[in-house]
């Protein structure tokens, strides 16, 4: 499980499966600020574990998401639509859909790119990334 929180508050949750390590399960997450965790989104993936949709508790599919061949995703709503402003459930980062990370994206000032993990003692530092992308911003 990975949590993020801001001023002592948990702001989302992560859970992973035990079985593999980019099997994530649900994320919960406060999405009106008032300090529950309101949102629950559970994750389909394909074989690849690629996030392909997000269901909410009610197994109603909230988001979809499709792949170019170089692993480029392409945000849809339910109904296979285009969502032209990227995640409504601000699913960006967990997808790769940003190459620098907000400030906010970032848990107890540990930054997620994909499986590597960057930790900073303090926030805004640029950190040297072990990909060939180069450098983050957390």
């Amino acid at each position: 499980m990975l949590e993020e929180r801001v001023g002592g508050e948990t702001t989302v949750q992560y859970v992973w499966s035990p079985v593999y390590v980019d099997a994530l399960i649900l994320r919960d997450r406060d999405s009106d600020g008032d300090g529950t965790l309101d949102e629950r989104l559970w994750v389909v993936q394909d074989a690849n574990f690629n996030v392909t949709a997000l269901v909410d508790d009610s197994g109603n599919v909230v988001e979809r998401y499709i792949y170019d061949p170089f692993g480029q995703a392409t945000v849809l709503d339910a109904e296979w639509n285009v969502r032209s402003g990227g995640s409504a459930y601000d699913w960006h980062y967990l997808l790769g859909l940003s190459e620098r990370f907000h400030p906010d994206d970032c848990a107890q000032k540990v930054c997620q790119s994909g499986r590597s993990r960057k930790e900073s003692d303090r926030r805004s530092e640029v950190l040297r990334d072990r990909e060939p992308k180069g450098y983050i911003l957390c």
